[in-house]
């Protein structure tokens, strides 16, 4: 469907899907016959794919009517080709209704064409899942809202307030997703009466102005496996986008920045992967300085760069909460502290080559089975009954002598962290410890 905002005409398009069987099949489907270019172009308004749950229906005789800000559409089929064996007084036009759906992962290129040896493909923004309404259900709807309309007003009629609290966030959220305010909205928002074409396709086709022609040149095997990039340079921002960070171009950061990415990602590397994907070896940085930086984000448990709890558990990639009212700052400082002293706890017993359950955690912190599960999931997996790293043990960096005192400093660093912090933050844990270990 194409609402067209820019004028004062509104027209709805509709196009029907193509059968399957009208395709011809040949005994040498594989060979390639022609090749043509493709051309993304860009609607001139909003184009939405309407599905309907029952094929051939009559579109070239039928009026549609829209409501713009709650997205409803409705269309009105004549029944003259249908019901013909029905008198033509007792003929009664009926409705599909949709609301449209932005969530299209069906389909999101929904119309394409041929035009001058080119095939032009147009994005969709949305589908409207249609669905025949039952004669009289809107007039019913309609009468039990107003009913408790009309009971709320009288019921409230009795109430004299004086002081009335501003409403909170969470309270409007709920208003805006309940059923009656979205009746009431859509009862609000007028109808927009569309104009039904179903053959001309022009005008949603891109104008020559629109597209240019693209030169053939080759891509290289990074560019053709990794996806087109927005404009952002922080690490922070990258992440908090939510996009697949394995995709991303490392080398559009600095130094620095890989590292931390790469941690936020993968949370376990061994020291010669870390070196290959940072490439380490273009850059102007010594060994110890590299070395410096991972230990800001990283430390050392069994051999292997491990991503560091204080870290990973602060407020910049803390967790939103779904729904309901905000922590207050104590509580979510809190919360990070806990999980935090979790991750650290569970390097200590996978560096002491000690047996870990998510029972053990869940006794020793009092947490949940699932929180246990979230946080060790960060950098270990199950393994016979117990946890392990990701990651196996680099022997190779664990035998070299060049990084000894590296690997002493770290495990001098959790053993700390385990009699002194830990023992200081939570004595319970050390107390019950003998007890959960019997």
């Amino acid at each position: 469907m194409d609402v067209d905002a820019a004028n004062d005409i509104q027209t709805a398009f509709f196009f029907q899907m193509f059968n399957d069987n009208d395709i011809e099949r040949s005994e040498n489907d594989e060979t390639v016959e022609m090749e043509i270019p493709i051309i993304l172009g860009k609607p001139p308004s909003d184009l939405y794919r309407v599905q309907f749950p029952k094929a051939n229906l009559p579109l070239k005789k039928c009026d549609a009517r829209h409501k713009r800000a709650v997205g409803d559409l409705e269309i009105n089929f004549d029944p003259t080709d249908l019901y013909e064996f029905v008198d033509i007084k007792d003929r009664e036009p009926f409705t599909y209704k949709g609301v449209k759906n932005k969530d299209h992962k069906v389909m999101n290129h929904g119309v394409c064409c041929f035009k001058d040896k080119k095939l032009f493909i147009l994005p969709l923004d949305g589908t409207f899942e249609m669905k025949r309404l039952i004669r009289g259900e809107d007039n019913i709807n309609n009468s039990v809202v107003d009913n408790i309309v009309e009971d709320e007003a009288k019921e409230m009629n009795t109430v004299r307030v004086k002081f009335a609290r501003a409403e909170t966030e969470a309270q409007k959220r709920r208003k805006e997703e309940s059923s009656l305010y979205k009746q009431q909205m859509a009862d609000k928002d007028p109808w927009i009466l569309l104009k039904v074409k179903t053959t001309d396709k022009s005008s949603i086709l891109p104008q020559e102005s629109e597209f240019k022609e693209l030169k053939n040149q080759p891509l290289k095997i990074k560019e053709i496996v990794l996806n087109t990039r927005t404009v952002e340079s922080n690490a922070e921002e990258l992440v908090k986008s939510g996009k697949n960070i394995l995709n991303l171009q490392l080398e559009d950061l600095n130094f620095q920045d890989r590292i931390k990415l790469l941690f936020l990602k993968a949370s376990v590397l061994k020291h010669c992967e870390l070196k290959k994907l940072s490439s380490f070896e273009n850059e102007n940085v010594s060994e110890e300085d590299f070395i410096e930086i991972i230990r800001k984000y990283a430390t050392l448990c069994c051999g292997v760069w491990t991503i560091r709890g204080e870290f990973l558990h602060s407020l910049e990639y803390m967790k939103k909460p779904r729904h309901g009212t905000k922590p207050s700052p104590s509580s979510i400082s809190a919360l990070l502290k806990l999980r935090c002293d979790v991750h650290n706890f569970g390097l200590c017993m996978l560096q002491a080559r000690r047996h870990l359950t998510r029972a053990i955690i869940k006794n020793l912190f009092d947490i949940s089975i699932e929180e246990a599960q979230d946080i060790m999931s960060t950098y270990a997996v199950k393994s016979n009954k117990t946890w392990k790293l990701k990651v196996e043990e680099d022997e190779d960096f664990l035998s070299n002598e060049k990084y000894q005192k590296v690997l002493e400093e770290e495990d001098d660093y959790l053993c700390d962290w385990f009699e002194n912090k830990l023992a200081k933050d939570r004595p319970e844990v050390l107390v019950n410890l003998p007890v959960v270990y019997k």
